[in-house]
Parts: structure tokens; C-alpha cells; sequence
């Protein structure tokens, strides 16, 4: 299925780069010589358009043959729509949808925020550790206010803002947990949202050209994941280079927070242990 801007793009021959996931093209809306539309893809994936003669956002599309809900990745506009005609439970703040989690299930262990490339937050991991296991909840931003279900697609990837302000290698592991222990050591560390078989709802575009290495679970799961993320990225526009590190001494099921807690166990610094990593 293509997305939103490969339909766009496909109706303005001629068009041209002009930065990251931005584009210039004659408007379809006027009679246009020299290129005056600007065409963008936002963080939720919609297409966004600009005439600087000032033709409207609908009168473009139409002259493109398309409708404004084409401008959504057709999957989250369906999701979307559901959630506006019918909200299960909308809050003002992620911090009250949180509260209304934690009178239910008691008191989180841990959460973790997802933020957009402009360091907005649109999404929120939580977190229970029980006695019969974990429990993961996600929270996220829409058009009506916070609700208790995961983000749309594309999402960002886990510190994103600090991924782009940072240089060298970035780690890749399979959980927010993971994330923080690879950043605990100072490592540049991001992760996608929503568990292991989720990978292809988060947007990579940003890994571009970059070092990447991905530091899998140590099982079936965390070897799937690794590998999904390696084509994910293979298929980013100018891809990154990738490697996939496999850390010695875990069990199975265990990741670099494990690994980190033995080392640390054994007396290394934090230095010694991301020199080893």
C-alpha cells in the first residue's frame, strides 16, 4: 500500500527535495511557472501543503484528483475516526490518564515519554512490575485529547529529540528499559514503541547515515526484533550502517540491563562497561 506522500508525489511531476521529508512543486491550483508549493510529511505521517500565492489547502488537493483524507496514512485516519466518534475515555493531560491508570492497577514502576521531533509529547509508556509479571500501558495524544491506547502511526522513536542533537552511533534495543540502561553508561540509545512486533509502526527516517547498532534480547523474540529493525532501516533513504551486537553472558530473555547489573556487580565503571559495549 503506498502512503500519503508517494500518492502526493506521484501527482506532481517535477517535483524536487528540498530537506529532510520536504519537498518544492508547481501548484496544481494555479498556473504555476516556477515551483510555489511547498510539500512537508509531519510527524503523524499526514501530508502537509503550502501555496506561497496562497491557493487553499482543499483547492490543492482537489486539483491533485484527491481528497483531504487521503493526506492520512489511511490505517491511523481509520483509527482516528474511531477514536473521535467514539472515545472510549478522553482526559485532559497524559498525567490524568496516567492517574486514572494507577487507581486501577496501583502505582506505576515506571513511565516513559515519547516526543515528536519538535520535543512535544505525544506519547507515554507505563509501566507495572507484579508479582505475576509486568504490565504495559500505553497513553497517547489525538486530536480530542489523551487516551488510554497506543500512539498512531508513524511514531517517533523513544528520546528522539536527543537523538538528533546527538553525534556518533546510536544503540537500538527492544524496550524502554532497555533504552535507559544503554543510556545510563552513556550511550546515544532509542527504542520503538509498543513492544517487539511493533517495529514497523515507527518512522527510522531519522537514522539516516548514521552508525546504528542494534542490541537484541537474548531470545527468539529480541532476535526477530533485531532483524526487523535491520530491514526497516535497509529500506530508510540513505540508509544507515547497521550491525547487530549480540552481548556475551546473558540467559535467555535478559538485554543489557542485565548485563550492565553483573558488570556493575563486579565492580567495573561505567566508563570500562561502554568501552566493552
Amino acid at each position: 500500500m503506498t502512503t500519503p506522500i508517494e500518492r502526493v508525489l506521484a501527482a506532481l511531476p517535477g517535483h524536487r527535495p528540498s530537506g529532510d521529508r520536504k519537498w518544492l512543486a508547481r501548484c496544481p491550483a494555479h498556473e504555476d511557472r516556477s515551483p510555489s508549493l511547498s510539500i512537508r510529511v509531519a510527524d503523524d505521517g499526514r501530508v502537509l501543503m503550502n501555496c506561497f500565492v496562497g491557493c487553499e489547502f482543499k483547492s490543492i488537493v482537489e486539483a491533485l484528483g484527491m481528497t483531504q483524507s487521503d493526506m492520512f496514512d489511511r490505517d491511523q485516519d481509520a483509527e482516528r475516526k474511531q477514536l473521535e466518534a467514539k472515545p472510549a475515555k478522553t482526559f485532559a493531560t497524559a498525567r490524568d490518564a496516567i492517574a486514572d491508570l494507577e487507581r486501577r492497577l496501583g502505582n506505576r514502576s515506571a513511565v516513559w515519554t515519547y516526543r515528536d521531533a519538535n520535543g512535544d509529547p505525544v506519547g507515554v509508556v507505563v509501566r507495572w512490575d507484579t508479582a505475576h509479571g509486568k504490565t504495559i500501558r500505553p497513553v497517547s495524544q489525538t486530536a480530542i485529547g489523551w487516551v488510554q491506547c497506543g500512539m498512531a502511526t508513524p511514531r517517533p522513536l523513544y528520546r528522539l529529540p536527543e537523538l538528533l542533537a546527538s553525534k556518533g552511533p546510536v544503540f537500538v534495543t527492544e524496550g524502554e528499559k532497555a533504552a535507559e540502561a544503554a543510556r545510563s553508561i552513556g550511550l546515544t540509545a532509542t527504542t520503538s514503541a509498543h513492544g517487539a512486533q511493533s517495529a514497523h509502526g515507527t518512522s527510522w527516517a531519522h537514522l539516516a547515515c548514521r552508525d546504528v547498532i542494534i542490541l537484541p534480547d537474548a531470545d527468539d523474540a529480541g532476535e526477530k526484533y533485531a532483524e526487523a529493525v535491520r530491514g526497516l532501516l535497509a529500506a530508510v533513504n540513505q540508509p544507515p550502517r547497521v550491525k547487530i551486537v549480540r552481548l556475551p553472558g546473558l540467559a535467555d530473555g535478559e538485554d543489557i540491563h542485565d548485563f550492565l547489573v553483573r558488570r556493575r556487580e563486579d565492580g567495573k565503571a561505567d566508563g570500562e562497561i561502554r568501552a566493552e559495549v
